[in-house]
């Protein structure tokens, strides 16, 4: 059986998890309440996903380069 999930998508997903964790275990280690280390979870998630995909796809041969 074939896999559908590339290691391209799982390095990207992984990255984009590890960002999201820190993000949320160190705003809550600043005493900041449950809901904010949520949102910056959250909020470094939404900002993570294309950052990492973008930086990844320019270094795949036949990618998209980067972008001027």
């Amino acid at each position: 059986m074939r896999t559908t999930v590339t290691v391209r998508t799982a390095v990207v997903f992984l990255l984009t998890v590890l960002t999201a964790a820190t993000a949320g275990v160190l705003t809550a280690l600043t005493g900041a309440p449950t809901a904010g280390a949520v949102l910056a979870a959250g909020a470094a998630s939404a900002t993570a996903l294309p950052f990492f995909d973008a930086l990844i796809d320019s270094e795949t041969p036949g990618g998209r380069g980067p972008t001027r």
